[in-house]
């Protein structure tokens, strides 16, 4: 018989779930998890759902996403990915994570890091400092240089810049988002431009062999400073779009950084990212992908208004056209030859 997710969610709700039981568990849903934590752990499980880059609806891919999940974010944060766990059901009936019955799902298993540890928090807060932003980019850095370079060709990257402008300019027009369309597609306009008029930047990057499987997802809220720097919840279930130039990665990170008032850590990763990686940090590249990363993160927020529960939330069509401002500032920023 199968297990209905209501009740994997309410077992895994209860503190009885896990041995020893914590005091509490808090719950967390994302559009792809569900999300438990307790006070020294935190367990994940992929709901079962189907979209376009990512397929969770069976048993058995929603293991092997779990376990991908559990190899790649090893790369750089070996010591909080602990495990993939079984969660299983008996003879009677009854749930148990890591048990020996039959398995009906599969959660990963990690240490839970202070709020206040991660780059976001630190920047609310005015905690970080200047050695914790060196450490961190340092190690993001080193990473980047010892990585075993993907075999991308040219017009495959570009087919696939080309397909992810295209996608967002198309989600961009729906009128239910009300946005300034000829601005969207003036940013549009402006890099595919880039992508036309700097092919020989591009393919360059190719030829030098510094296209690799990056993190993916690489934001304030994914980077842990202390005690020691890791970087959580690396984008796990597309090969394609974790396969990337370093550029592109750091890229997404000074974005965020930037909306978030301190644009001189954006500017320390890719400073170090130079220093460690020949030849450097090419300035229309990155502001090619940072204006590339807001406009997507601007159709991301104003897809929100797809979902019924977020229909009445204003605050989402005013993060695209933050996102927008973004992308538009930086395109610019290509046109002007900022360095």
């Amino acid at each position: 018989m199968a297990i209905a997710t209501r009740d994997k969610v309410a077992f895994l709700k209860s503190p009885l779930a896990y041995s020893p039981p914590p005091a509490g568990v808090e719950v967390m849903e994302t559009h792809h998890s569900w999300v438990f934590l307790t006070d020294r752990f935190v367990y994940k499980m992929k709901k079962p759902i189907k979209h376009q880059h990512h397929d969770y609806s069976t048993l058995a891919r929603r293991q092997a996403n779990s376990r991908a999940e559990l190899r790649l974010n090893r790369r750089l944060a070996k010591p909080i990915y602990l495990a993939v766990l079984a969660l299983t059901v008996d003879e009677k009936g009854q749930l148990q994570l890591g048990g020996t019955g039959r398995i009906v799902d599969w959660l990963v298993k990690m240490r839970r890091i202070p709020a206040e540890n991660m780059l976001d928090a630190a920047i609310r807060n005015q905690t970080f400092t200047t050695t914790e932003i060196d450490r961190a980019a340092t190690k993001l850095a080193t990473f980047y240089q010892r990585a075993a370079p993907e075999n991308v060709g040219y017009n495959a990257q570009r087919n696939q810049l080309t397909a992810e402008l295209d996608h967002t300019r198309e989600v961009l027009h729906l009128p239910l988002f009300k946005l300034d369309t000829a601005l969207v597609d003036h940013i549009c306009h402006g890099l595919r431009q880039v992508l036309a008029d700097e092919a020989n930047l591009f393919r360059q990057r190719i030829a030098e062999k510094k296209i690799i499987q990056g993190h993916g997802d690489l934001r304030p809220q994914h980077v842990c400073l202390r005690p020691t720097p890791y970087f959580i919840d690396c984008l796990e279930f597309s090969q394609e779009l974790r396969t990337l130039d370093p550029i592109d990665d750091l890229s997404y990170l000074a974005l965020e950084c930037d909306l978030l008032g301190v644009p001189e850590i954006g500017e320390r990763f890719f400073q170090r990212y130079a220093e460690q990686n020949s030849p450097g940090v090419p300035a229309t590249l990155k502001y090619f992908y940072k204006a590339l990363r807001a406009l997507v993160r601007a159709r991301l927020a104003a897809a929100h208004l797809l979902d019924p529960q977020y229909q009445d939330d204003p605050r989402w069509v005013a993060k695209a056209k933050r996102y927008l401002q973004e992308a538009q500032i930086n395109q610019a920023n290509i046109r002007y030859g900022v360095s």
